[in-house]
Parts: C-alpha cells; structure tokens; sequence
C-alpha cells in the first residue's frame, strides 16, 4: 500500500492534468478526487498498518478509476497501456484472491459497456477487435492464475492447518506420556535408578529408591554407583553393570546393596538400557529382598540341621542296629544249636519262645531301619530279575507254621496271566507279601487265609501283577480305614495290647509299594473279613508256560500251597555238597567270642574246625601260618576293620602268599550299601547277623573246595 498509494496519485494527478488540457473537465475532477482520495488512504495505511481499508479502497478505487478511462476512450494513444495496468494493479495491491474478483468484476463491466456501446464512440473507436480479444485473454490468464493459486493455497493451508494440528496432538501425547511417566516414575513402590553408562554414576532416581538406599530427596543424583554397593563387592558390582549396560535387558537375583549409613540388603534387581538425550542409559529397578534372604538362609540353615540330625539319627539307627544284630545273633544262634540237642519237650518249647522272641526282636529293628531310610530317601529300590513263583512259594513256607498253629486254611491262586520271571526287587516284593500275611493270620482267629495273584493288565509295557490277601478275621470299621497306612497306627490301643506291633509293617509297605512304581489298598467289612491288596508293575522275563484261562488253585490246612498244576510244579533238587570230611579249615575274624563260639558249634556240624583271630592284624598273622579253605570276617574289628583287613590279604596274596582264600563277610550291619561295598571290593559273599544255622551252612558251603 505504502508503495501503491504513491503510484496511484501520481498517476491521478497526470491524467487529472491531461484531461484539463483536452477538455475533459468532468474526467480531471474524477482524476484529482481519487488522487487526494489516495492521499487520505494513504495516511491512513501509514498510522494504521494493520488496517485492512486502506488496501481494499486502494485496490476498488483505482479499479473503477482505469475502468472510466477505458470505456472513455482514455486519454489518446494509450489504451493499451490501461489494458496491461489494470490487471497488474489489482493483483498487486490485493493480491490473488480479492485481485481476481476485482478483475472478474472489471472483465464483466466492459463487457456491458462494449455491448450496450455506452459512452459511444469512446470503446468502439479507440479499440479494435484484435486488442480486445488479447485485453480479455490477459485478464482470463490472470483469472486462471489467480483460481488455481486459490486453489493450491487452500490445499496447502488444510495441509499446514493438518500438520500443525497433529504437531499440536503430539505436543499433548508427549506432554500426557511425560505425565504419566512422571506419575509412574513417582509413584511406584519400586526404586528407580537411571545411571550412566558412559560415567557410572546416578542421573535421576525416584522418591522410593531415594527411601531404599537411606538418602534424602534429591540426594542420590550425581551418586557413583560404586557407593550403593558393598565396598568390598564393588568390582564385581562394576563388572555387572557393564555387562547389564551391553544387554537390552537382565534380571539380577539378591544383589547385595549399601544404604546412606552403610547398612547392608540385598534386592532384585531388573536393568533396561534407553538412549537418554543421545547417552545411553541404564535404567534400573530394584525390589528390596532382604527378607526373603533372611528367611531363605534360616531355611538352608534349618535344611542342614535337619541334615546333620537327620545324618546323626542314621549313624545312631546304624550303630544300635549292629551293636543290637551281635548280640542277637549269639541268641538265635544258640538258641538253634540248642534245639538240635537232646532236649525235654518243656525244654524245646523253652528254645522256641527264646528263638521266636529273638526273630520278633530282629523284624522288630528291621522295620525301624527300613522306615528310617524310606523317610530319609535312601530306600534304594533294585531291579535284578528274579523267579516270581519261587518267591510266593517261599514266603508261603514262611507263613507254615504260623497258619498250623491257629488251624487255619491256608490257600493260594496263581492265575496263568502271571509271568515265571520278571524284573524287581524280589526283597521288597518279599516284604510286603511277609508282612500282609503275618497280619492276615494275626486278626483270623478262624476260616482262612488266601493270597491271590493275578494279571491286571499291561502299563507302560509292564505287567501290572495284583496281589491280594484275603482273610476272614476281624476286620476293619471304616472311618478307620484312611489311617490304616500312615506310621505308627494301628485300630486303637486295645489292639496294639491284645496283638502286638509297633504300627510300621503297613507304612512301610505302602511306601515300598510306591517306590516300586505301584500302588495299595483295603477293602475291609468290619467282623466279616479285610482284603489287603497291592499291584506292581513288572518287565516280563519269563511268561508261564500254561496258557489256560482258570486259576491254579490247592488248599491245604497249615500247610504251604503249590502255585502250579502238580504237573508243572518245579521240584529244587538239593544243592550238591561237598562230602564230609575233618580237614576243612576255617578262620573267623570277629572281636565277639559269643558270634565265635555259634560259628564255631554250626561249622562243627559238617566237619569243619574253626581258628578264632580277635583283630585284623591276627587274621593276616593266621593266614601267614597256616593255609585255610574260608574266611569268615567281620567288618567292625579293633585295630585293623574288615575292610583293611581285607585290602591287607589281597596285597599279601599278590606280594607273598602262596595260595588264594575266598572270603566272606560276616556283620551286624546290615544296610545295602555296606553289602555292594563288600561285593566292589572282590569278597565273595556277604552274611548278615543274626543268620539262622541253614542258611548259614549254606552259604558256608558254596566256598569250601570239593574235593
């Protein structure tokens, strides 16, 4: 404006004076109002910059002004020239949008005046067709400009209003996620540390790790990070900072901390790693653990005491079972040479109630050790194979004299789905079979006992076999029935009165039972009878050579029951001995002269002299003078035990010796690994205390040379 307005009077002025001197009054009077009204414009525009009014005057006045001159005629031989100016002045002074309206409205009011021929002959003679047509194309280009620039500058002013608008919807998102981080970074139970990677030290930490590590507000930042952590841990401390600053994310459990007064906990701490202001950061977030820690170590503290009582407890049950088992052996020993004497039947039955006092003695602490190890998991479960049928048959010997004396009838039925051989623990299968029978005949008072063995199917490849032993005794009521197989139970006190027992044999049963990858149960019917029962799952080595559906069935009243047809029924042929003779020597090495005297009296039997050696020293002074056929030694002998002693004889045999002796433990301790102990060593065989005379003999027998 301040550049048009000038132009503008100017020009008013001039023509004003050119129309003067032509003649044309009334057109200088036009010329001259419209340059003082410019001046006015002008000054106005020049006060009030932010005006609109004085452009718009400017722009309307000056356009109406050339379009007089125009249908006029104009001043002579300048018409084109107003042609050319109009357009240009309008766009100049208003720009593109009220230009082009201006130059719209300027095209339309020629148009009229060329059609109606006002002011004739003024446009008509002046202007030639040829001249229009260009003055109407230069203002239709103008027109086409003015639209298209409208137009692209509307779409580039939605564009910027868009951008700026999402601009202005990022700045909020920023601002509304700052806040929230803000509210969650000061809020959180959590502590917080945000610390450099570059220089390890704290940037920023939030009120809560402020609290944890004992600073005030404020405090932490610019904090080392060696100086939260214990001084004598820092390096460690620093080493693990690093790597957690060379991983996106880490988990670190129970790290030791430094409180403000030096105070030390432990806390979880979990890192990420962000790029801060283009440093990348560590950003830490510890949970305080301290007393997780504390009650973590009180329990492995309470662990290993129940470890080392749990160990004492052991040793003591080991050490009372052999210092027990000696003794024993001396009773049962003696006891059976005894009844092979000539004897009253007032004393035989004084030998028995001695002998039988002596093996419930001995089931007595096996059921003590045996539940002792099974709490302790040491209860080792073996799987050698084994004949399933010489098993039943020798238990149910076992059983013999127990159902003889009561009257009772003794059945058994081996169904022929069950295998000759199979893989298990032939011991424990023994156990719990010894142990439901022996109870079976405790509660009958009369009728029968049966034990029942079938096939009940197949698991994982395994033959699932069932055993059940039937009785028509007692019974059991049955709100009793959940507690029967836990330890220590029994019916009530006035069954542990009238039938004895301590309440382990179905607790330890059960427990076999699971161990061996099987399970037990009762179904009982209280004054009718109980059905103890237990399945276990056995590789098959051997199948039964019957394939008939029936069950092999025999009853025999106290008497044991054959498990096949008689036809099938395995006869032992007895193992074949060595013939009598007086030369067999025999060393025992024992420290106990009442285990030498029973060995002694039994060896005594089959011919054989035995020479008593009290330590490990004497056993190898023995060997050194005299040539044995066995020996027989203990394992717990002053001085030297009987496994250095054995290491002493087997180095004697390689270094001087002149003959080879086999040897056989012989000891009241009577746990398993004491006996894969003996067998890893090279001793031939393994006798545990107390050991009745045929078994005894037995063993002794399979050694002695045959000559």
């Amino acid at each position: 404006m301040l550049l048009a307005a000038p132009v503008a009077i100017f020009s008013g002025v001039v023509f004003g004076s050119e129309c003067v001197r032509i003649g044309k009054i009334p057109l200088a009077i036009i010329d001259f109002s419209m340059a003082i009204l410019y001046v006015v414009a002008w000054y106005v525009a020049y006060r009030k910059p932010e005006s609109t009014f004085p452009c718009n005057f400017s722009a309307v006045s000056t356009s109406f002004f050339f379009y007089y001159l125009f249908i006029s005629g104009g001043i002579e031989g300048l018409g084109i020239l107003w042609s050319l100016v109009i357009p240009l002045i309008s766009f100049f002074l208003t720009g593109f949008h009220t230009g082009g309206r201006i130059c719209s409205a300027y095209l339309l009011m020629t148009l009229i005046a060329i059609s109606y021929d006002w002011y004739s002959p003024g446009v008509l003679y002046h202007y030639s067709y040829a001249f229009l047509l260009r003055f109407y194309g230069v203002n239709l280009l103008i027109l086409i400009i003015s639209g298209a620039y409208e137009y692209h500058k509307g779409k580039i002013e939605n564009a910027l209003l868009e951008l700026l608008y999402a601009a202005e919807e990022d700045k909020n998102r920023i601002a509304r996620s700052e806040l929230r981080y803000r509210a969650l970074f000061e809020g959180t139970g959590q502590g917080i540390i945000v610390a450099s990677i570059e220089n390890p030290t704290i940037l920023e930490a939030n009120p809560a790790a402020h609290e944890l590590f004992g600073y005030e507000m404020g405090h932490l930042k610019g904090v080392p990070i060696r100086n939260i952590h214990p001084d004598e841990l820092v390096e460690k401390t620093l080493e693990l900072f690093q790597k957690n600053a060379s991983s996106h994310r880490s988990m670190v459990s129970q790290l030791p901390c430094r409180k403000a007064d030096g105070t030390v906990f432990y806390a979880d701490l979990f890192t990420t790693v962000l790029n801060i202001e283009n440093h990348p950061c560590v950003v830490g977030f510890f949970s305080d653990v301290s007393e997780k820690v504390k009650a973590e170590r009180e329990l492995i503290n309470a662990r290993k005491a129940a470890d080392a009582a749990n160990e004492a407890k052991s040793f003591f049950l080991a050490n009372m079972s052999h210092e027990i088992r000696t003794p024993l052996n001396g009773i049962i020993g003696m006891t059976e040479l005894l009844s092979s004497t000539s004897l009253s039947d007032d004393q035989k039955k004084y030998a028995e109630i001695i002998r039988q006092s002596g093996q419930n003695l001995l089931a007595l602490l096996s059921d003590v050790l045996d539940f002792s190890k099974i709490e302790s998991g040491k209860m080792a479960i073996e799987n050698l194979s084994f004949d399933l049928i010489a098993v039943v048959k020798e238990v149910c010997s076992q059983m013999r004299f127990k159902a003889e004396k009561k009257g009772l009838e003794f059945a058994t039925e081996v169904y022929s789905g069950c295998p000759e051989k199979v893989s298990g623990d032939a011991i424990r299968v023994r156990q719990i079979l010894i142990n439901l029978l022996d109870n079976a005949i405790k509660f009958t008072a009369s009728g029968n006992v049966k034990l029942k063995i079938s096939s009940n199917g197949m698991i994982h490849g395994k033959n699932n076999l069932l055993f059940e032993v039937i009785d028509s005794g007692i019974g059991i009521p049955e709100e009793k029935l959940p507690f029967l197989f836990q330890s220590f139970s029994q019916l009530d006190a006035s069954t542990t009165r009238l039938y004895g027992g301590t309440g382990l044999g179905l607790s330890i049963g059960s427990k076999l039972a699971h161990l061996m990858g099987g399970d037990i149960g009762v179904i009982s019917t209280f004054g009718k009878g109980t059905n103890f029962w237990f399945s276990i799952p056995f590789a098959v080595e051997k199948a039964r050579s019957d394939s008939t559906a029936e069950p092999i069935v025999e009853k025999q009243t106290g008497s044991v029951i054959a498990t096949a047809k008689s036809s099938e029924v395995k006869t032992e042929q007895p193992e074949e001995t060595p013939p009598q003779r007086d030369n067999w020597l025999v060393l025992l090495g024992d420290d106990n002269n009442t285990n030498f005297l029973v060995v002694q009296a039994m060896l005594t039997k089959i011919g054989a002299r035995v020479d008593f050696a009290e330590n490990g020293h004497e056993v190898i002074l023995a060997l050194k003078r005299k040539k044995y056929d066995l020996v027989l030694l203990d394992l717990h002998m002053p001085m030297l035990d009987g496994f250095e002693t054995y290491s002493l004889i087997q180095r004697n045999i390689r270094e001087g010796f002149s003959y080879s002796v086999p040897v056989v433990a012989i000891t009241a301790d009577a746990f398993a690994k004491t006996r894969e102990t003996c067998f890893e060593m090279g001793m031939q065989d393994f006798i545990s205390k107390p050991f009745n005379m045929p078994d005894f003999i037995a063993t002794v027998k399979k050694w002695l040379p045959r000559k």
